[in-house]
């Protein structure tokens, strides 16, 4: 029955403003739809339309904000978000082993 009705959902892999999502702010629209709270991080700017298969499927339309990341909903009340970055050695993007 709690599952029904959680206080908070973790979520990943959200859009705000990308065309293959029909440029909305999805972690907001799923926060108002059910009626909580959110707080959203930007993980990264998605420079493409997303895989071949999604920029196949939204051919003539553009990306308003082209944001990617993450996002707490809560039934809780949000102070002042804060987003605490781990700063990665550089090795974790180059491409030797």
């Amino acid at each position: 029955k709690d599952l029904m009705n959680p206080t908070v959902i973790l979520l990943n892999e959200m859009d705000v403003g990308m065309a293959r999502s029909g440029n909305v702010h999805t972690a907001r629209r799923l926060a108002l739809q059910l009626g909580m709270n959110y707080a959203f991080g930007v993980e990264f700017l998605e420079l493409t339309r997303g895989t071949k298969e999604e920029q196949n499927s939204t051919i003539g339309r553009r990306d308003a904000l082209s944001l990617h990341g993450n996002a707490i909903l809560t039934k809780c009340i949000l102070g002042d978000a804060v987003i605490l970055r781990d700063h990665l050695p550089r090795a974790y993007f180059s491409r030797k082993p």
